[in-house]
């Protein structure tokens, strides 16, 4: 039987012969001055039969994508198993408001916290949005910074934005979050942090009588046994709170931010 062949022999192969202990001794040198501020957010995008504008850019890039696939705006990885394991770092509302699409400005005109004060607004029969008088649309938008767990145990920081449809899949998980309780070593109940648990987000589909769409289902996996998710889940809700991480909005094809339109 052949021997196995070792880590450190598979990756001098890949290297060419190169020693890849040589980087472990250097790791981190050059990056020393990246922080969060320095990075780009990746948006978990649930691609939508509307997104082909997208699909078609991602083809240019020899990559295959359909509507029900989740794509990572950063990685480029495509979720084609259309399941997610993720840790819930932190949540954030938010309105935002929108010039309508076509003006040529795909940056939002502003963007409103819950206890700020909005410009009042009509609903539309036509596309059920709000709209202000200047002609701009608000749009409710709940945001879920997650920790997305990798098959090979690894992890990367992502923004899930959840609107239109989906605001009804996000109320129920941030319900799921909120219900949580355990017990300490003096039998006291507590309500533990928002990454204490591991959720799936599974892609399914809906619709109505209008048409049909992907959604998100939420599932409650168990609570967090590895403890570098939770500290990396931990110190991610650290900076969206003291605001070290940044969301850059920006409106897409048939839609805002990542995701795609859907009738209602």
């Amino acid at each position: 039987m052949a021997a196995k062949m070792t880590k450190k022999k598979v990756n001098k192969e890949l290297t060419a012969g190169l020693d890849t202990s040589l980087f472990e001794l250097d790791a981190g040198v050059g990056n020393e001055e990246v922080g969060q501020e320095d990075l780009a957010l990746p948006f978990l995008k649930l691609l939508q039969a509307s997104s082909q504008k997208s699909i078609k850019q991602l083809k240019a890039l020899g990559i295959n994508a359909s509507p029900g696939d989740v794509w990572n705006t950063v990685t480029n990885e495509i979720y084609t198993e259309r399941k997610l394991r993720v840790i819930p770092s932190a949540y954030q509302r938010r309105f935002i408001e929108w010039t309508p699409r076509g003006d040529g400005n795909n940056a939002p005109v502003a963007i409103y916290t819950p206890d700020e004060k909005r410009p009042e607004t009509t609903r539309s029969p036509e596309d059920n949005k709000d709209y202000t008088e200047s002609g701009s649309y608000l749009e409710d938008t709940h945001h879920h910074y997650l920790l997305v767990l990798n098959d090979n145990k690894s992890s990367t920081v992502a923004l899930l934005a959840m609107k239109s449809t989906a605001l009804k899949k996000s109320r129920k998980w941030n319900s799921m979050i909120a219900s949580r309780v355990m017990t300490n070593d003096a039998g006291k109940l507590f309500s533990p942090p928002r990454f204490a648990y591991i959720y799936t987000l599974q892609v399914i589909e809906d619709g109505n009588d209008e048409g049909e769409w992907f959604n998100w289902d939420v599932t409650l996996e168990g609570p967090v046994e590895n403890a570098d998710h939770y500290q990396e889940a931990r110190q991610f809700a650290h900076s969206i709170k003291t605001g070290t991480v940044t969301v850059k909005h920006q409106q897409e094809e048939g839609g805002t931010e990542i995701e795609e339109d859907v009738p209602f």
